[in-house]
């Protein structure tokens, strides 16, 4: 996202929130190398639990192991296809938002079998579901050392944290702003390229 006030930030979302200022988008221009990537991003998105109670800033109550298989998330079909039958590596940046609550936050348990099984079921879209998967997650105990215990169990898999643990971010609703995304971007470039091998 782009540095804004919260209040006009959410009054005009899609006017501050912009892929191309995005840590995904800096890091492939950054990585200097062709690549073929889908993302499935949703602000507010959990694994269990979404950031908001009535839902995402789209006002899906749905949780991203529902929707992961769709090409819009909001059409309710399981029809996206990955465009090739082989990956080199799998991304996710996911869990934070099941963890804003106060009043009530998923279990270990409870979070833990669902992200290991979103991962498992993501895998198995393609032929090889041994298929590298880097784990992205903000530092936080919780849920980050969920997140590195199913990285360990599942095998083939990294994981990493975003670096700024304790910074806060000012872009809109909580995200990094264009400056905090290309910063973000250039700490995940050795983390790319060593998993790579580029």
């Amino acid at each position: 996202g782009k540095k804004s006030e919260p209040f006009r930030c959410l009054e005009h979302m899609s006017t501050y929130e912009d892929f191309s200022d995005g840590w995904v988008k800096g890091l492939f221009d950054r990585l200097n190398h062709s690549f073929d990537y889908s993302i499935q991003a949703v602000s507010g998105i959990g694994v269990v639990k979404n950031a908001v109670t009535f839902g995402t800033p789209t006002l899906s109550e749905e949780t991203m192991p529902k929707i992961y298989r769709r090409s819009l998330q909001t059409v309710d079909r399981d029809d996206f296809k990955p465009s090739r039958t082989e990956a080199d590596l799998i991304v996710i940046y996911l869990g934070g938002n099941d963890y804003t609550n106060l009043f009530w936050n998923p279990s270990a348990e409870t979070f833990t079998n669902t992200y290991e099984t979103m991962v498992k079921d993501i895998r198995a879209q393609y032929e090889n579901p041994d298929i590298t998967v880097l784990h992205i997650c903000g530092g936080e105990t919780k849920p980050c050392d969920y997140i590195k215990n199913v990285s360990s169990r599942v095998g083939n898999s990294f994981y990493t944290d975003t670096f700024d643990l304790g910074i806060p971010k000012v872009g809109c609703i909580g995200h990094r702003d264009k400056t905090q995304q290309a910063t973000l971007a250039d700490k995940l470039v050795p983390v790319f390229k060593n998993i790579l091998s580029i």
